[in-house]
């Protein structure tokens, strides 16, 4: 079974599971990947306007699910729809501060506009909504009374008694060292070389960020000469030729 997702949460998700000792899913493919191969193929083999041919029977309020309040309007109860991944942190620090009354569903989406706003789409992530909810109103003026759901109790007791997860436990996501005081003398060492690298973020030195390669080199993983702008600077000053440039982006992205 594969998933075509427009997150790239949800490849952690396959790959490093939570509450489960390995994931349903056998693969994940990105939706950008996908969608130019099967807009391609539709108009070379069916020659007509891919944006007129009818995916699917699915129902206006399925078309909704991946947006904010698809999964709400569906449930019974009270219900709460969040977005935004700073959002929904708030929102579960005052859950967990018991500051809020008790809700029977909550749907918390990590991006702004929710699978919509995926990195993996090919669209702006307004204009993809405004769409879906266009097609939503389109299907609903032609399809019968009773594809209009609602989940009812039996189902949701199906669902609960069904999906399961085992104890999901807290991770860090940052151990420098099991060792508290060697911890300490890494994280002054990773502010220390946070004033020699661009903080620009590009990704080139393998790490997703300047802090993340920091980090990789306070554990002996990396070292400075990996960042690209630091590259340029000891080449110029003549302590790094273009061959280590190029032998040092080898041992990081491999020969191709």
């Amino acid at each position: 079974m594969f998933y075509i997702t427009p997150c790239a949460a949800k490849i952690a998700a396959l790959k490093a599971p939570v509450g489960e000792e390995q994931s349903q899913v056998t693969g994940v493919i990105n939706m950008d990947f996908i969608y130019n191969r099967v807009m391609r193929k539709i108009k070379e083999e069916h020659r007509v306007d891919a944006e007129n041919v009818e995916l699917s029977k699915i129902s206006s309020r399925a078309s909704l699910w991946s947006t904010t309040e698809g999964e709400k309007k569906n449930m019974l109860g009270r219900t709460l729809a969040i977005d935004g991944i700073h959002n929904i942190s708030d929102f579960l620090e005052k859950v967990e501060n018991e500051e809020l009354p008790d809700m029977d569903y909550l749907e918390l989406r990590a991006c702004d506009e929710s699978c919509a706003g995926g990195i993996l789409l090919t669209g702006n992530r307004f204009l993809t909504v405004e769409r879906m909810r266009k097609r939503a109103e389109d299907i609903y003026k032609t399809e019968a009374l009773d594809n209009r759901f609602v989940i009812d109790n039996d189902t949701a007791d199906y669902i609960r008694d069904n999906m399961s997860v085992q104890k999901v436990l807290p991770r860090s996501m940052m151990i420098l060292d099991e060792n508290r005081g060697i911890a300490m003398k890494k994280m002054a060492l990773i502010r220390d070389l946070m004033t020699h690298l661009p903080g620009v973020d590009c990704g080139a030195c393998g790490a997703p960020s300047c802090q993340a390669l920091a980090e990789d080199i306070s554990k002996v993983e990396a070292t400075l000469t990996n960042c690209i702008f630091l590259q340029t600077k000891m080449e110029s000053r003549g302590s790094m030729t273009a061959e280590e440039r190029v032998e040092t982006f080898r041992k990081i992205w491999g020969n191709k």
